[in-house]
């Protein structure tokens, strides 16, 4: 009779990756830690060598139908999965890694993101005019979308609007925004 041993679970693995990506990256651990919690709640009671091929693409294939996310977005969780079970077998934690061959779904976003031009920026701006001073500090600042929701009254100095990168943040939707800078 031949004892194997057993691989750690999904959880424990993923949880000290977690650990070693915030210490190894500190300006972005908020990209690992939301890739991982619904790989964790289907898998993470389970040794990762009991995990298998088929199940990972099923579970590829049913995240955009039941947790209503886009391809791109599921891309995007598959590939940081698999980089951190690729560490797992490079610091010799895994034996294999059950992601390696799951293809990335391809989104309908596979081409080049077409920009604005400044015609298009103009009947953007007459189109709304109570919002048009909030689609020029975007559009001249590459502030994203969701970043002004953020912004608070403290980033208000004198006449100035102090958008700055804290690199120690972990808040929910925070980010950074580059060197910090302001923007007057």
């Amino acid at each position: 009779m031949c004892i194997r041993p057993q691989l750690p679970t999904a959880r424990d693995f993923l949880e000290a990756y977690l650990d070693w990506y915030k210490a190894e990256h500190p300006t972005t651990p908020g990209k690992a830690k939301s890739e991982v919690p619904l790989f964790i709640a289907c898998f993470g009671h389970r040794p990762i060598d009991t995990m298998r091929p088929m199940e990972m693409e099923s579970y590829k294939t049913d995240r955009p139908t039941k947790s209503k996310v886009v391809p791109e977005t599921v891309g995007k969780e598959v590939r940081g999965l698999q980089a951190a079970l690729r560490r797992g077998v490079r610091w010799m934690e895994l034996d294999f890694n059950p992601l390696e061959k799951t293809q990335s779904p391809r989104g309908v976003r596979g081409v080049a993101v077409r920009f604005y031009t400044a015609d298009a920026m103009q009947q953007l701006y007459a189109a709304n005019a109570a919002r048009a001073n909030l689609w020029r500090f975007m559009a001249h600042t590459g502030i994203r979308r969701g970043d002004p929701m953020h912004l608070r009254h403290e980033n208000l100095v004198a006449v100035h609007l102090l958008v700055e990168s804290d690199p120690g943040e972990e808040a929910m939707g925070a980010r950074s925004l580059g060197s910090g800078g302001r923007f007057d």
